[in-house]
C-alpha cells in the first residue's frame, strides 16, 4: 500500500513503507522503524491495542539498536490517561517478548479464538515451548513448533499436568473430575490444530512485517468464504445412534447401557478399576 506524509500541504511518498501489509496494528511497525532510521530517537503511539503492545515489544531490541531511546504507549482516555514505557519493559524481559506473539495468539488475538487466560500464558512459560513459533515456513521445525504449542496450551489449561495432547488432557480431566459433562472438557487434539495453525499465521504475519514476507492464510487454518476468509471447522461429528458411556461401578446389571447395547466398555466409561491388595483389578462385568 502506498504511504504519503503530507507537511505544510506538500505531499512526499515515502516508499520505505510501502509495504503489502493490510492489518493497521502489523503496518504501525514499519512506519516505527522507518521514524528511528530518520533519526527519531523518541516515540509515542496512539492505540492502547494488546496487538501492537506485543508487537512493539517483541521488536524493542531491534529498536533499541538502531538508536531509539524511549518508545510509549498511551492508554486510557480523560483523567485516566496515562503513558506506558514500552522500552523499560522490554529491556526487563527480553527471552519473554521474543515469544509474546505467540503466546498471544495462541491464547487469543484479533483473528484467533480465546484458549485459557494471559496470566496463564504467561505464568507456564512460553520461552520453553515457543522459542521458533511462527518463525519459519520449513515444514519439519513447523511440525515440531505446532506440537510444542499444543502441549504448551494443555499446561495454559490445566498447569502441572503431565499431558502432553489436548486428547490426553479431555481423558484425564474426565475421570479424576465428578460429573464432568462434555462442555467442560478442552477442545481435542483435532481441532485445537486447526486453531494453532490459525495462531501460527497470526504470529508468522506479525513477526515479518518487517521483511514483508507473507504466507498464504488457506494453508493455514482458513478457507475463502463468499470472498471472505473464515475460519476452518474441521468438526468430526459425534453419531446420532452413539449411546452414552456408562457410569456404573461393575456394569454387573441390564441397566448398565453397555450391557444394553451389546457393547464393551471405552476409556470413559467409569467401571473400569479398584486397587486391591496394591494391585489394580478389573471389576467390571460386561460380558461384551
Amino acid at each position: 500500500m502506498e504511504c504519503q506524509a503530507i507537511k505544510h500541504g506538500v505531499i512526499e511518498h515515502i516508499l520505505n513503507v510501502n509495504v503489502n501489509i493490510e492489518e493497521a496494528d502489523e503496518r504501525l511497525i514499519p512506519h516505527a522503524m522507518h521514524a528511528i532510521m530518520n533519526g527519531n530517537s523518541r516515540i509515542v503511539i496512539l492505540p492502547s491495542d494488546t496487538d501492537v503492545f506485543v508487537g512493539v515489544l517483541y521488536f524493542s531490541n531491534l529498536f533499541h539498536s538502531h538508536g531509539l531511546k524511549e518508545f510509549w504507549m498511551r492508554a486510557g482516555v480523560g483523567d485516566t490517561t496515562r503513558y506506558v514505557p514500552l522500552h523499560i519493559l522490554g529491556g526487563k524481559v527480553p527471552n519473554l517478548c521474543k515469544v509474546l506473539p505467540a503466546a498471544h495468539a495462541l491464547t487469543g488475538c484479533d483473528i484467533t479464538s480465546k484458549v485459557g487466560t494471559k496470566l496463564a500464558a504467561l505464568k507456564v512459560g512460553p520461552e520453553k515451548y515457543l522459542e521458533h513459533f511462527g518463525k519459519t515456513t520449513n515444514e519439519a521445525e513447523m511440525s515440531n513448533s505446532i506440537e510444542a504449542a499444543e502441549t504448551y496450551l494443555v499446561n495454559v489449561i490445566k498447569a502441572g499436568t503431565p499431558c502432553k495432547t489436548m486428547d490426553e488432557l479431555r481423558h484425564w480431566i474426565y475421570h479424576q473430575g465428578k460429573n464432568v459433562t462434555i462442555t467442560q472438557l478442552p477442545p481435542t487434539s483435532r481441532e485445537i490444530y486447526q486453531h494453532i495453525l490459525r495462531s501460527y499465521y497470526a504470529t508468522f504475519m506479525q513477526v515479518s512485517c518487517l521483511s514483508g514476507e507473507t504466507i498464504d492464510p488457506q494453508s493455514f487454518g482458513f478457507e475463502k468464504v463468499d470472498e471472505l476468509m473464515m475460519p476452518v471447522r474441521d468438526m468430526k461429528l459425534v453419531p446420532d445412534d452413539l449411546f452414552p458411556s456408562c457410569t456404573c461401578k461393575n456394569c454387573s446389571t441390564v441397566r448398565c447401557a453397555c450391557r444394553k447395547n451389546y457393547a464393551p466398555c471405552c476409556e470413559f466409561c467409569k467401571c473400569k478399576f479398584v486397587v486391591q491388595q496394591g494391585e489394580n483389578i478389573d471389576i467390571c462385568e460386561n460380558p461384551n
